[in-house]
């Protein structure tokens, strides 16, 4: 929230900070039985990582900043790696850097995990993809 309310570049500057902080998703490792009680903390968390990393993302693709996008993208990913806005930064700070095989290897990564989860792809991403892949002709 404080990103929002001061100059961009600070803005950027203090997502940047907090991201860099992130390693994984809370509690990960640990049996959930012993942190059943922080579930809804931990939900918490996770959410404002990705809209941390969405907005940090958007701001870095309108700046033409590849590099940036891609690894604010997969610092949310670490976090949330089925949050589908996350993979559609990931996919647009690819084509901008025109990595045609990494976009082409994290479009099929995605793929596969909304295979294994019994997912649907939402139309947003499929968008996306159809939009970046265009970027290859």
């Amino acid at each position: 929230d404080v990103a929002l309310q001061v100059p961009r570049a600070h803005g950027q500057a203090l997502l940047r900070r907090a991201l860099e902080l992130v390693r994984g998703r809370p509690f990960s490792g640990v049996n959930s039985t012993y942190y059943g009680w922080a579930e809804a903390i931990v939900e918490d968390i996770n959410d404002k990582v990705v809209n941390s990393s969405s907005l940090l993302a958007n701001w870095y693709l309108e700046a033409g900043d590849g590099p940036g996008a891609l690894w604010v993208a997969s610092r949310g990913l670490e976090v949330a790696r089925e949050r589908e806005e996350l993979w559609r930064h990931r996919f647009r700070a690819l084509a901008l850097l025109g990595d045609h095989s990494g976009l082409e290897d994290a479009v099929e990564r995605l793929e596969a995990l909304l295979v294994d989860h019994g997912w649907a792809m939402e139309e947003e991403t499929a968008e996306t993809i159809r939009m970046v892949q265009a970027t290859r002709r």
